[in-house]
């Protein structure tokens, strides 16, 4: 009988996180249409705060700058928390910024509420949908 509760309840909690997670996805989601990114194409979102951990933001964009080439396609580059546009502007690659797979979250969208962060995050989308968030480690970026 004891055995019934404990799998009730651990099938409960599993049931349970898997909403929360989704629910957080899905906001994800919703802020990517409103930016204007088609989840159709990438496999991963790399999502750059401009405000939080400074070595972390600068090594990020950085590595991106330098290998989003070599992703063939597969990455998409976002920018939020800018405050100033035209200082950003200043820091960043003009060049890197023009391309059509970098985009600037103008309205600081993915910057709010749950989805902000003060790291650099890895989006991993399949079929249209995002499976995962995770904060960004260059080796977790697939490098063809």
């Amino acid at each position: 009988m004891k055995l019934v509760k404990v799998l009730t309840i651990l099938f409960v909690m599993v049931l349970y996180m898997s909403c929360v997670n989704n629910t957080k996805y899905k906001i994800f989601q919703e802020s990517f249409n409103t930016i204007g990114i088609n989840l159709a194409s990438p496999k991963t979102v790399v999502v750059i705060p401009n405000e939080g951990c400074g070595g972390c933001i600068s090594n990020a964009t950085r590595y991106m700058i330098e290998h989003i080439d070599a992703l063939n396609n597969s990455t998409c580059v976002i920018f939020t928390g800018i405050k100033d546009l035209k200082l950003f502007k200043l820091q960043v690659n003009n060049t890197f910024l023009n391309r059509s797979d970098v985009f600037i979250d103008a309205n600081n969208e993915l910057f709010k509420g749950e989805m902000s962060s003060i790291y650099p995050q890895i989006i991993y989308v399949e079929e249209g949908e995002v499976i995962d968030v995770v904060v960004f480690k260059e080796e977790l970026l697939n490098i063809n």
